[in-house]
């Protein structure tokens, strides 16, 4: 039998977490410090004006892209970001200086070494992934690291798999564990004897599936996921769940207070709970409970939350996001497929109100209070075309705005980083997203449609790069691809300022 490799980390200070294999490159929107302006100001809590200097740490940044993408969009800002792995640091230092961003920093440290590394104050302290997935000897660590370098006024983002939804997953993980501290081979090939056998026991009617019968079906769609993104996901040594309530214990002493979620669909009741749930909800009047509460009609699996140091109440939030500027990420002819998934089914804008949103957003980004004169919006309601933009943005089909005034500045340094990650895309199929200087944030792309940006810049024949980049592609469907490509993205994407 093969030794734990859990035992095989690189140091000690790994705490087995896995190093031996990188994190899959990806970007997260509620990283965006702008998307917690937002959604800040949804929960009334006063937050950082879009485009205000501060200064932002990514902890377990992974290979950069979502420091990297704010990096580049914001440049009255420093970034930072932190990793124990080498070969993450590595890769993000190299874009950064081959996109000439000098107002980011990675660090190749652990999480206990971050205190005697002379880090200044932060305005944002920013986890994605990491509260689950390291022991409590860390957690006290960073939480000792917010208590000295968190200012006031200051934001943490933390995100974490939750309860009461995990209770059922987590003997699954351990199941899993089986299989795979019995394999030998790479990290890759053990997370593969692992999911296998998960699959193995499930065929042969092991009672726990019988009694969770959707817990195999959720085997079976994490089966095609990358070894890459499994192994960190799945395989680590610690592997944890909380309830709401415990997160909040740990940070209220800190003089932290719950901001509400990153994920803007978190913040429209209607959309999420029953009128039966949302009356339920407003009779608990404690607020940690209520959040708790609604954890438990949803069965939460994961949750992204902010908190606030000695946060300052708003007196009219709606006022607030009425003045807030927004920029469309949907073209109006598309904005009737604008639509999502709750508890209640599938969810989307009022039609009248989100077409009226998007063609008064075609024109630039505006305020709610500027959208109401303009023509499209005539005769609504102000009420109607706020809740069109919430739910927009909810829904990924509105982002908010950077200040017009620094607009060129911000494109020459996205154009960098973007040509950087395009010509990266020549090589291997990794990066799947763009930064935009309208919305400090990043957009969704594909390969090939970068590939369409990068022969776009080059000024090449698209169909031959891509054809040369990707050799099992067939050149007339390419064509025909990018032909759509030019006539329905690259008008949305200009208006995000990305391209040419």
């Amino acid at each position: 039998m093969a030794s734990n490799p859990l035992t095989t980390a690189a140091s000690d200070k790994t705490h087995g977490y896995v190093t031996e294999i990188t994190y899959p490159f990806n970007y997260y929107r509620e990283l965006n410090p702008n998307t917690h302006a937002l959604a800040l100001t949804a929960s009334g809590i006063a937050g950082r004006a879009l485009g205000a200097p501060m200064v932002y740490i990514e902890l377990g940044c992974g290979l950069g892209l979502s420091t990297l993408v704010h990096a580049a969009a914001n440049p009255q800002a420093q970034f930072f970001g932190l990793d124990l792995n080498p070969d993450h640091i590595n890769v993000a230092r190299d874009i950064a200086a081959t996109a000439g961003l000098a107002n980011v920093t990675f660090l190749e440290l652990a999480f206990e070494d971050m205190e005697a590394a002379g880090l200044p104050q932060f305005d944002t302290i920013a986890m994605h992934g990491v509260w689950s997935w390291i022991n409590q000897f860390n957690r006290d660590v960073i939480l000792r690291f917010i208590d000295r370098h968190l200012t006031t006024g200051g934001v943490v983002y933390s995100s974490y798999n939750a309860q009461p939804g995990y209770s059922a997953i987590m003997p699954l993980r351990e199941l899993m564990m089986i299989g795979y501290r019995q394999a030998d081979g790479s990290i890759a090939d053990k997370v593969s004897a692992g999911l296998a056998f998960g699959q193995r026991i499930k065929s042969l009617n092991a009672t726990y599936f019988r009694a969770n019968p959707l817990l195999g079906q959720y085997l079976d769609d994490i089966m095609p996921l990358s070894p890459n993104y499994l192994a960190h996901e799945y395989f680590n040594a610690d592997w944890w769940s909380f309830h709401f309530s415990q997160i909040v214990a740990q940070h209220e002493p800190l003089g932290l207070t719950f901001g509400g979620s990153a994920r803007l669909l978190d913040h429209i009741d209607a959309l999420n709970f029953t009128p039966g749930m949302r009356e339920a909800l407003g009779e608990i009047t404690d607020s940690t409970a209520r959040e708790t509460l609604k954890d438990f009609f949803l069965n939460c699996q994961f949750r992204r939350d902010l908190f606030v140091r000695d946060a300052t109440r708003l007196s009219n939030p709606k006022a607030m996001l009425m003045d807030v500027a927004m920029a469309a990420a949907v073209l109006p002819a598309n904005v009737h497929r604008v639509a999502g998934t709750t508890m209640l089914g599938e969810i989307r804008p009022q039609a009248d109100a989100a077409l009226a949103v998007a063609t008064a957003l075609a024109e630039g980004p505006a305020s709610t209070n500027a959208l109401m004169k303009h023509p499209a919006a005539a005769g609504m309601e102000p009420d109607a075309v706020l809740e069109a933009v919430l739910t927009m943005a909810a829904l990924g089909a509105a982002e908010p705005a950077m200040p017009a005034s620094g607009l060129p500045a911000r494109k020459v340094r996205t154009d960098r980083l973007n040509t950087v990650l395009w010509e990266r895309s020549l090589t291997r199929d990794e990066v799947h997203a763009t930064a935009s200087p309208v919305t400090g944030g990043a957009v969704g792309l594909p390969r090939m449609e970068q590939l369409f940006l990068l022969a776009r810049h080059r000024g090449v024949d698209a169909t031959d790069l891509v054809v040369s980049a990707m050799p099992g592609e067939n050149r007339t469907e390419v064509n025909a691809a990018y032909e759509a490509f030019v006539a329905a993205r690259i008008p949305l994407l200009r208006n995000l300022g990305i391209g040419n």
